[in-house]
């Protein structure tokens, strides 16, 4: 199990490195399975299609990236029942 502290580790290694007051960079939502890492999408702008959504998982600490046709909606209310549609992208250690 890792942390969110380590978590944004991951995230900041995958993503560069967060600032409070930087409101176009990153964050992470906590789910019951890990952490969502979200990246704002710029004003006036759709959600790119094509755009990954990539979770790092609480067991472990893997990064699974989940192509754009999977909801975020349905990761977080039911991962076990998406995560095959994602790929594993590495992981804490």
């Amino acid at each position: 199990m890792i942390t969110q502290q380590q978590a944004e580790g991951i995230a900041a290694h995958l993503h560069g490195p967060r600032t409070e007051a930087d409101d176009q960079a990153w964050r992470l939502m906590e789910f019951d399975h890990g952490w969502v890492i979200v990246k704002p999408t710029p004003p006036g702008q759709a959600r790119r299609r094509g755009g990954a959504t990539e979770v790092i998982e609480r067991d472990g600490g893997h990064v699974v990236r989940f192509p754009s046709n999977v909801s975020l909606q349905g990761i977080v209310d039911d991962y076990p029942a998406v995560r095959h549609w994602g790929h594993e992208a590495g992981t804490a250690g």
